[in-house]
């Protein structure tokens, strides 16, 4: 049914509003549009929230400031693993040794030392290239000499020297940045200051923003060194993140071994290998580096958004310069989606007793 025009200056029969009941209304909407859109927003981040734990599968405890992952690990077939086997006897001539760096704590030496010891039977089979005695000086003397272990940027005269004792193949052990840094810091207090366990929260951001800088620029100048020598190769990048895998870590010991072997020296048969790797790590620690990707659990180690932007950005970087390296651009890409997504995001270290 039509309705009649109505002309204009004529009112309808329907109550007219005034000036400020129409301003009303218009309030009242603004204030639903707001807690519509508040709503929207609130519901957005709960469902990229509830997206991110699953599809990282990690959860933060924010009692805690504990990040936990959530991936399943199985160590069911460890546990046939018995004693460890038989001792090989080295009977090759005139072996030389490996170099086998790290930045400061990327692995324990105790770690390097079990798996040379297990693979080669040679008691000494793995040295710190810092231990001076009158019988051993730089990893030479005192028994033969697997493994080299050192944890500082070695330039042009100290290793061209030392040619004759080593092979070219270098063993490089690697770390993310987001777990090294605070790993090296844990130690160092254990080491120089009685620390026992996981060093106090505010503890680790003194160290971390005192020292960012200078460790990020290490722990890539440590590696550059190594890769930029004429006569010594990178033969092997070994990413804690994979030796502590059960389904990586065995096949990174043997692809170890069948290094070693193609310089002389005799191994243990790589069936044996998986139990030897098991035993030398252990049930707890496996399990423990699976669930929290560190050596403690009282707390995750964060970093500011700042150092995490400039962590990525190191990364993409370093990523970007070694891009002839596949191996190696895989791990640095890897690194950086850690840091990206599962770096606990922390404030800086406040100092709580200066006086206002």
């Amino acid at each position: 049914m039509l309705r009649k025009r109505q002309s204009p200056g004529r009112q309808s029969d329907d109550k007219a509003m005034t000036n400020d009941q129409v301003e009303k209304v218009k309030m009242h909407l603004s204030e639903y549009t707001v807690h519509i859109q508040g709503a929207a927003v609130a519901l957005w981040l709960l469902l990229y929230i509830l997206a991110f734990v699953d599809n990282n599968s990690i959860g933060l405890n924010s009692k805690t400031n504990l990040i936990e992952f959530k991936d399943v690990i199985d160590l069911s077939d460890f546990a046939k693993c018995g004693e460890t086997p038989p001792p090989v006897e080295q009977v090759g001539k005139d072996l030389k040794s490996f170099w086998f760096s790290q930045f400061p704590d990327a692995v324990p030496d105790e770690l390097t030392r079990s798996l040379v010891q297990g693979l080669t039977g040679l008691s000494t089979g793995a040295k710190s290239y810092y231990a001076q005695s009158r019988s051993i000086k730089r990893c030479q003397g005192g028994g033969t000499t697997v493994a080299c272990m050192q944890i500082h940027p070695m330039f042009g005269a100290k290793t061209e020297e030392l040619i004759p004792a080593f092979n070219p193949e270098v063993f490089y052990f690697m770390r993310n940045p987001n777990t090294i840094f605070p790993a090296h810091q844990n130690s160092k207090a254990i080491k120089y200051g009685g620390q026992i366990g996981q060093t106090p929260e505010d503890g680790w951001r003194i160290f971390r923003d005192t020292y960012f800088s200078t460790m990020s620029e290490a722990w890539k100048d440590q590696l550059m060194a190594w890769k930029q020598m004429d006569y010594y190769n990178v033969a092997m990048y070994l990413p804690l993140e994979d030796l502590m895998r059960p389904t990586l870590g065995p096949q990174l010991v043997k692809e170890m071994a069948a290094i070693f072997r193609s310089r002389g020296y005799a191994t243990i048969d790589d069936a044996d290998i998986p139990c030897l790797w098991y035993q030398s790590i252990g049930k707890d620690k496996l399990e423990l580096f699976q669930r929290v990707r560190f050596e403690y659990d009282v707390y995750t180690p964060g970093f500011t958004k700042e150092q995490i932007k400039l962590l990525a950005t190191g990364l993409e970087v370093f990523a970007n310069e070694v891009k002839d390296d596949a191996k190696l651009v895989e791990i640095l890409r890897r690194y950086l989606e850690s840091v990206r997504h599962e770096t606990r995001l922390d404030h800086a270290w406040v100092n709580q007793t200066r006086t206002r």
